[in-house]
């Protein structure tokens, strides 16, 4: 795999991980753009 790849997929388990774990919309707001990027 390439790396551009497995960092996307990296990011998005812990973005993932992170929101299972904070839930809220307070929380998503503070991070979305981690999530549009």
């Amino acid at each position: 795999m390439s790396q551009p790849f497995e960092t996307l997929i990296s990011d998005a388990r812990a973005f993932y991980g992170e929101l299972a774990k904070n839930n809220t919309r307070d929380w998503f707001t503070e991070h979305k753009s981690r999530y549009e990027t």
